[in-house]
């Protein structure tokens, strides 16, 4: 192929009356995935069951195929192997939908190892319900899918895809384990744990470099995250990992996202999540976003039961009541306009992440003599000291920290014959 040949694309979109276009979002996904979009169909009506489209819109797109001789028609719309394997025998042409653009994006993107296994296990599960399809419709027709192989080829590679299916997930079965190991270490010294996610280019990655200082990859493109970036932050004295994770997009399977197991996880096992929007978005667009990120968090089990803040980016890109008005769609919520650009209220999202954090407060008395030193400095690696007074010959400290920091602290007061009274969550 010609270095410098570049894919063309035909776009398609059905969608009821009442419902939102979401052409837009699809012809930005398409230009990331490196394709030239020649042109747009749109139609508003009832999905036809063997074409999705009309019979009319399908000979209207086989003037276009004839026309422009596109690579591929990618549908917003997801479709079913039967209307897949219709529309590519009327138009000669490949067609696909946005999901497997997705996927192209994500193997475009993909860098270390896990993640290109993650994209492949992915991959397998889209097709796989699909190639069950095609096996039963080989059976009526001689040649299933676009230039597809003849019945028995299609039944082999059902097979085929069922054992790299199961070889895929014992592979990332082993990079789950050294984690699992990784997270027990970061228990045992008191790690938090916080997870950072949003829309896709919601600025995620950007808002990570600047609260840990890093330098995780950032561009202006769709799925730059793939791979679990996980930086440590220091705030009032404590240990705080915050981890990146790859960003969402609305239409997007869940069972397809689930391969991206290690970033799922993380989310899972965050003591707080940040949820970035994008507040230079329209106010519509915001809430679409935001409604796909609560989605999600639903359909991967944490639900309600993870404590959550907004992060309104970007507020660089607009004027104050602009910002005002967007910002009254989280008036029920802690929500923090901020540009991690400008690293405009760094330190606020810096104390929200210690608000929501598991943290108590203790009042402690001990005994001044050489061994309460020790056990004085290991305070100030562990925990917030707020007060400390030495008198006579006692030594008075309010602290605040996480309840296994506290739990170690009460053991030493103990054996230091001292007093420790603590307080609820604060």
């Amino acid at each position: 192929m010609n270095e410098f040949y570049t894919p063309t694309a035909i776009l398609v979109e059905r969608r009821r009356k009442e419902e939102r276009s979401r052409i837009a979002e699809l012809n930005t996904l398409a230009l990331d995935a490196g394709y030239n979009v020649i042109d747009v169909l749109n139609q508003i009506g009832k999905p036809n069951s063997s074409t999705l489209i009309g019979k009319g819109k399908v000979k209207e797109l086989v003037e276009l195929v004839n026309q422009i001789q596109p690579s591929k028609v990618i549908f917003e719309n997801e479709l079913k192997p039967i209307q897949v394997y219709n529309l590519q025998k009327q138009l000669n042409c490949e067609v696909i939908s946005k999901t497997e653009l997705i996927l192209e994006i994500f193997a475009l993107r993909a860098g270390s190892k896990e993640a290109k296994l993650q994209i492949e296990l992915a991959r397998l599960r889209y097709e796989l319900p699909r190639l069950k399809e095609y096996v039963s419709l080989s059976k009526k027709t001689e040649s299933p899918g676009f230039h597809g192989p003849g019945g028995y080829a299609i039944e082999r590679h059902y097979e085929s895809a069922k054992g790299k299916i199961k070889r895929t997930q014992n592979k990332l079965e082993q990079y789950r384990q050294r984690r699992t190991v990784i997270r027990t270490r970061r228990k045992k010294l008191d790690f938090s744990l916080v997870a950072l996610m949003g829309y896709t280019n919601s600025g995620k990655s950007s808002l990570l470099n600047a609260l840990t200082e890093s330098s995780v990859p950032v561009a202006n493109k769709l799925f730059t995250t793939l791979n679990t970036f996980t930086r440590l932050l220091n705030v009032r004295g404590r240990k705080i990992l915050i981890t990146d994770t790859v960003g969402l997009v609305d239409g997007l399977s869940h069972k397809m996202i689930r391969a991206f197991h290690s970033t799922l996880e993380e989310i899972n096992l965050a003591d707080v999540i940040a949820i970035l929007v994008d507040i230079s978005d329209s106010i519509d667009e915001i809430s679409r976003k935001y409604t796909v990120c609560l989605q999600t968090l639903k359909d991967i089990t944490v639900g309600n039961t993870k404590p959550y803040f907004v992060v309104a980016n970007k507020v660089d890109l607009c004027d104050e009541l602009e910002i005002e008005e967007k910002m009254l769609l989280f008036r029920n919520k802690v929500c923090i306009p901020a540009s991690t650009c400008q690293k405009i209220n760094l330190d606020r999202i810096r104390a929200a992440i210690m608000d929501f954090l598991p943290i108590q407060r203790a009042y402690i008395t001990v005994p001044s003599n050489g061994k309460v030193m020790s056990f004085i400095s290991w305070l100030y690696d562990q925990a917030f000291i707020l007060d400390q007074q030495h008198v006579n010959s006692e030594i008075s400290l309010e602290i605040e920290a996480s309840s296994q920091v506290m739990a170690k602290a009460k053991k030493y007061v103990n054996d230091l014959k001292g007093s420790f009274v603590i307080q609820n969550n604060i």
